[in-house]
């Protein structure tokens, strides 16, 4: 209307302006009302489903945890966007309810207490640390690439992979033997000696961590003509005195075992040829026993994980993490200030973790026998599963993490490995 014509409005009575207001509004909240309560159907029947595929096909959940996951989890672009307000609602309505909904559903075995895990979990709260790889178990993708490396107590330090090829020296085991046709071994001290040291712990918590896993290769601890051994566990008593004086804890990790849990250069030696009969479990076991006699009264130290991604049959390594287990303990690291660490992995990808793996070491490796063990789950960003791979890579290393070890937790049917809080 133009303005030389518009007409002033004749003014409204306030209590008409407040019932209209009323009716507005109440309109609003029943759409919204409806919509909520939809969504909340929708979340009921949605869950429930999955409540009765654990009890009737466990398999067939197994294989949907990731898309359980990517229904639950924020699929925004970044990290710093956050969910809305009716989103959260609904986010924590339908975690609440379906965590709650599970343990009974799913009692196939009782749930077991574990209070030396709760005892843990008390004591140190959450590990947020770093992983010291390449530096004792010398992984030449993590340190073969570069020439120099920069450290922070003692200048450039050439690599030991220095002026050799990937093809002939792909692994510690072969470059320990080209090495030594060189009469240049030297090069592994040096190195050791040099790309982590105890100025590089203060750094770490300086950086706001509170933690180190420690990769240690089996010959640290046991005699084996196949490597340069050097100062050997003199480097790990170092790094646990390093962190002690720095305030950080310390995951010690047998990385690479005796024979090989695979045939990876992750182990110390790269062999295609590799058969699970080269794996030594007894050398394995004895090898976790020295770790925990020697370390179980160090302060600093608050795991002891047992083998790193073994390709080794579910069953087979159940085995001898059971008795790694009791060894472990009776040798002196108590439940309640040292967690063990079994890897749940699998060359197949993380789905047959969900499949095959896991629910052999829930069923298998529980309190009160084994108390404190914690679940170390490997999410590859690059290798993920679709819809996983579709996520930003801080809502899989953050928000996935947590969520996918309790729905592994429910899966198992509770009472598992890491029970009482210890899984994760």
């Amino acid at each position: 209307v133009p303005v030389s014509t518009a007409v002033e409005p004749e003014p409204i009575d306030a209590s008409v302006r407040s019932g209209a207001s009323e009716t507005v509004a109440f309109k609003r909240r029943r759409r919204c009302g409806r919509v909520l309560c939809a969504c909340c159907t929708l979340t009921v029947l949605f869950f429930g489903g999955m409540v009765l595929l654990t009890l009737f096909a466990p398999d067939t959940f197994m294989t949907l945890i990731p898309y359980v996951m990517h229904a639950l989890l924020p699929r925004h672009a970044g990290c710093a966007q956050s969910l809305s307000a009716p989103e959260k609602v609904l986010l924590d309505l339908a975690r609440s309810s379906y965590v709650e909904a599970m343990p009974s559903a799913l009692s196939r075995h009782a749930q077991v207490a574990d209070a030396a895990a709760d005892a843990w979990v008390r004591r140190h709260g959450k590990l947020r640390g770093v992983n010291l790889g390449g530096w004792l178990l010398l992984e030449r993708w993590l340190v073969g690439g570069v020439e120099w490396w920069d450290t922070a107590c003692c200048g450039p330090v050439l690599s030991p992979y220095v002026n050799t090829s990937c093809e002939s020296v792909p692994s510690e085991w072969h470059l320990t033997r080209e090495l030594r046709e060189r009469d240049a071994l030297h090069l592994i001290d040096d190195f050791r000696d040099a790309f982590i040291s105890r100025p590089d712990f203060f750094a770490i918590k300086a950086a706001g961590l509170n933690s180190v896993r420690l990769p240690i290769p089996y010959w640290f601890v046991l005699a084996s003509d196949d490597y340069h051994t050097g100062k050997g566990l003199l480097h790990v008593d170092d790094a646990v005195r390093w962190a002690e004086e720095a305030g950080l804890l310390v995951v010690l990790d047998l990385h690479g075992a005796p024979g090989g849990q695979s045939g990876a250069q992750t182990t110390g030696r790269e062999a295609p040829e590799w058969e699970p009969s080269w794996f030594d479990p007894d050398a394995t076991v004895h090898a976790l026993t020295v770790l925990a006699m020697r370390y179980a009264n160090r302060t600093a130290v608050v795991a002891l994980e047992f083998v790193n991604e073994p390709e080794l049959p579910a069953h087979t390594l159940a085995g001898v993490y059971k008795r790694a287990s009791r060894a472990v303990r009776a040798a002196g690291m108590d439940a309640t200030r040292v967690a063990l660490v079994i890897n749940a992995y699998s060359p197949s990808g993380v789905l047959s973790v969900f499949e095959d793996v896991w629910p052999v070491f829930n069923r298998e490796i529980t309190p009160p026998e084994h108390p404190n063990v914690l679940i170390d789950l490997h999410l590859y960003y690059a290798f993920l599963p679709t819809p996983l791979n579709e996520m930003p890579l801080c809502v899989v290393t953050g928000e996935a993490v947590t969520l996918q070890s309790d729905l592994l937790d429910m899966a198992g049917g509770g009472g598992g490995a890491g029970g009482g809080g210890g899984g994760g």
